[in-house]
């Protein structure tokens, strides 16, 4: 389950929320391993198309072994690839290896797959296909645009690899690409060999003061019962969590918790949709800033720019946050007509032509979620003339959304007209 939050969140793979799926349209990387098939990106192996149900370390060790198939791994070494957080003995390799010999039909007498080399390591011997999967129809874009905005996250992540961390904010409205801006940033943060986390605010939900916090030590691994005081009210029940010294204790004992993580490596933390946290998971972050400075540690936040409209309280946490040197603000802008064509292409499987593009732009103001849903709507094989009749089942509920925000004598005003 840690992995549904340590790089995009389960909700983000909800049919209202489509279009965030990790596996892009420049298709998926996969290893042909016999009748086997391994993908990372995916988490599974699949034998003859079946799903074979592998435990997380037990595809770590598999995957490790693949990817280093060129030469003998030491156990200590894969020990420490595997568990790099956890101390554990041989036995528990020994299990790991039986059940992944088990998952390619292998077993350690024969060993076709992997090769135990006494004194020396273990070898994956058996043929490796590299090859990409074309994209699903109907999955998500890829990555389109953002080249400036992406540019300065990199250098962040590039100062924090230094030891200069900081906090970046993603601002824009709903559906302009925060989330899928943070996804990427994230996506290269692993493929430096950062330890990364996810986290995401449903503060609407009635989730506990410091919940995102919570989320992201359990992706560390740095989780721990007991570590939040019992009894906790709801968000929005009070301003933080506690007061005074138990309050000072509580943001120490997260912030500790997290440092200690970064004197492994870099850590990148993602905390999304902030707008919706509770003030005292804010303040945790001012909290945190403090420590940046001088730590591989990166946290990236997504929220919309009406916060000081509809959270005061808030407001007041992230302007204390603000003042931090370590704290950029980056905001997202609609695609411009190019990329719109780039992904409207990505989505249909041909480039539409410009007076759709231009149609579907006014219409949107290149925002990609809106110009999706108009997709999935199947505007392109109409005339962009009927577009104003379309309302797609996820505009619709973005659009209840914000309407549920305004008094009742507004909305009913607008119902009306």
């Amino acid at each position: 389950k840690s992995s549904e939050r340590s790089g995009i969140g389960a909700r983000r793979l909800a049919p209202a929320r489509s279009g965030r799926h990790p596996c892009t349209a420049r298709g998926t990387h996969l290893l042909e391993i016999g009748d086997a098939t391994l993908s990372e990106e995916r988490r599974e192996l699949r034998r003859g198309g079946a799903l074979v149900p592998v435990q997380p370390k037990v595809l770590d060790v598999l995957l490790y072994l693949v990817q280093h198939r060129h030469r003998v791994v030491p156990q200590p070494e894969l020990l420490r690839g595997v568990w790099r957080d956890t101390f554990v003995t041989g036995a528990s390799l020994a299990r790991a290896l039986k059940e992944a010999r088990r998952a390619l039909g292998d077993d350690g007498r024969g060993q076709r797959w992997i090769r135990t080399l006494p004194g020396r390591g273990y070898r994956f011997v058996g043929p490796v296909a590299e090859k990409t999967e074309a994209p699903v129809p109907g999955g998500a874009p890829e990555f389109i645009g953002r080249e400036p905005l992406l540019a300065a996250l990199e250098r962040a992540l590039d100062a924090a690899a230094r030891g200069r961390g900081g906090v970046v904010s993603i601002e824009g409205p709903a559906g302009i690409g925060k989330t899928r801006t943070a996804e990427e940033t994230m996506r290269r943060a692993r493929l430096r060999g950062a330890r990364v986390a996810w986290s995401w605010c449903a503060g609407a939900q009635g989730a506990p003061p410091l919940w995102p916090w919570t989320r992201l030590l359990a992706g560390l691994g740095e989780g721990e019962p007991g570590l939040l005081p019992r009894g906790l009210p709801p968000q929005g029940g009070s301003a933080s969590p506690a007061a005074g010294a138990e309050r000072f204790q509580l943001f120490t004992a997260i912030a500790d918790r997290i440092v200690r993580r970064a004197a492994r490596g870099l850590v990148v933390l993602a905390i999304d949709d902030l707008h919706e946290a509770d003030a005292g998971s804010v303040a945790m972050l001012e909290f945190l800033a403090h420590e940046l400075p001088h730590r591989p540690i990166l946290v990236i936040a997504t929220l919309r720019p009406d916060v000081a409209e509809r959270r005061p309280d808030l407001e007041r946490e992230r302007a204390r946050l603000a003042r931090h040197g370590c704290v950029s603000r980056h905001a997202v802008d609609g695609l411009d007509a190019e990329e719109l064509t780039r992904l409207v292409a990505s989505r249909v499987g041909a480039e539409p032509p410009p007076p759709v593009v231009a149609a579907l732009l006014a219409s949107t103001h290149g925002n990609p979620f809106l110009a999706l849903e108009i997709l999935r709507a199947g505007a392109p094989s109409q005339s962009p003339a009927d577009w104003d009749e379309i309302v797609p089942r996820g505009l619709a509920q973005l659009l209840h959304d914000r309407l549920a925000r305004l008094a009742p004598e507004t909305r009913e005003v607008l119902r009306c007209a």
